[in-house]
């Protein structure tokens, strides 16, 4: 969505912490045709709806993205803005930092619901979601563990 000519979007850090010790919501996504997923790893990201506010898009991608349901929003740990000559035009990511529940299963598929209709996508993307320990030990698409430091111990 543009707004004032940039396109808004959200990045969420989704924490949990386990006797392990603090992880990280690392999704790596399929189109949905045969063959392993996509070796792109990301965080949840997506776009903020027009007139919705940062906290709600983060909670709603989550969800779309990956089914988690119970999180509490934290806050902002950062932004990146891009001009007009970027690659995908002007835009404003907004990154954010979400707690999860530290019980559920460590990794899980998941049909990725369309923000449209909300339904889950069964014939479209499927996101492998995992717990990865953080310090992580690879890089996150787009750059997006750019704020990754951000988030409290």
């Amino acid at each position: 969505m543009t707004v004032y000519g940039f396109h808004r979007q959200v990045v969420c850090y989704v924490t949990r912490t386990t006797e392990a010790g603090e992880e990280l919501l690392v999704l790596d996504r399929s189109d949905g045709a045969a063959g392993p997923p996509s070796a792109v790893r990301s965080a949840p990201a997506g776009v903020i709806l027009p007139f919705e506010g940062i906290e709600d898009a983060a909670v709603r991608e989550v969800r779309e993205q990956t089914g988690l349901k119970e999180l509490t929003y934290v806050g902002q740990v950062g932004h990146h803005e891009t001009g007009p000559e970027a690659e995908d035009g002007p835009r404003m990511v907004n990154y954010v930092h979400l707690l999860s529940p530290s019980d559920g299963d460590r990794a899980w598929e998941y049909a990725e619901a369309s923000s449209v209709t909300g339904q889950r996508d069964e014939e479209g993307r499927i996101a492998i979601c995992r717990w990865e320990p953080l310090p992580l030990r690879f890089p996150l698409a787009d750059g997006q563990a750019m704020f990754l430091d951000e988030i409290p111990a």
